[in-house]
């Protein structure tokens, strides 16, 4: 949905098997001016998320965190002081 209204898009999908993903997660937080982060029961389980989270959140980077099922109860840390979208 993005990418049809002209945004350029990066999630780990783009990272090759063998390939080190931290060096894509920095490129793409460095050249992004918004950290979208999708909010479900397994977010609190997912450390590669949060890690991503405070990465973004240390470079001062606009967060958005987005609710897919309605989840905005029990947040990890990282987010509670940013309004949920849902």
């Amino acid at each position: 949905m993005l990418k049809s209204k002209g945004f350029s898009v990066w999630s780990d999908a783009q990272i090759e098997p063998g390939e080190h993903w931290g060096d894509f997660l920095r490129t793409a937080l460095t050249e992004s001016n918004v950290f979208i982060v999708l909010v479900s029961d397994n977010l609190k389980q997912s450390s590669d998320t949060l890690f991503e989270v405070g990465a973004a959140i240390g470079m001062e980077k606009k967060i958005i965190p987005i609710s897919v099922n309605g989840e905005t109860k029990d947040l990890p840390m990282l987010l509670r002081p940013y309004r949920i979208f849902d």
